[in-house]
């Protein structure tokens, strides 16, 4: 039983760190997309001219 308890604290331990990256990366991608998009948004953008 102990045994149990140990290994389900030890793969639990395991995906909350998997998870933790996946944030990181869900993150990492959002804000290099919101990057692209700003590029991509001032190319497109008309010249004004003042």
């Amino acid at each position: 039983m102990v045994n149990t308890i140990r290994m389900a604290d030890r793969e639990m331990r395991r995906l909350e760190a998997s998870l933790s990256l996946a944030r990181i990366a869900r993150q990492a991608l959002g804000n290099s997309l919101k990057a692209e998009l700003a590029t991509i948004k001032k190319a497109d953008a008309p010249a004004t001219t003042h």
